[in-house]
């Protein structure tokens, strides 16, 4: 019973590692990545995050005459991340600089 289990999971084992393989040599196959927390050091610390929250959209519907029509749709907000910029130095600021 043992020796059956261990050459089971074995041949498993050898059919993944090909699999996985066969995988990373096609290049026609898509890769899908699913995170769950925003990592700084492996996206970039400035990208764009984007989730997705409900919005109104006015959209006209045709009648006689053309009637305004409100339609709650979901879609991506992307939220980029704001940073103040500091203040100039004094020895930097250009109108204490003398023009030639």
């Amino acid at each position: 019973m043992r020796l059956t289990f261990i050459i089971i999971f074995c041949s498993i084992s050898v059919l993944s590692s090909q699999l996985v393989s066969c995988l990373s040599l096609n290049p026609a196959s898509t890769v899908v990545k699913h995170r769950t927390a925003f990592d700084a050091d492996a996206e970039g610390f400035w990208q764009r995050q984007s989730t997705w929250k409900s919005r109104w959209v006015k959209y006209w519907r045709p009648k006689i005459t053309y009637v305004p029509v409100w339609k709650k749709v979901w879609g991506p907000v992307i939220q980029n991340e704001w940073m103040p910029l500091p203040n100039i130095l004094p020895e930097l600021n250009e109108a204490n600089h003398s023009q030639t």
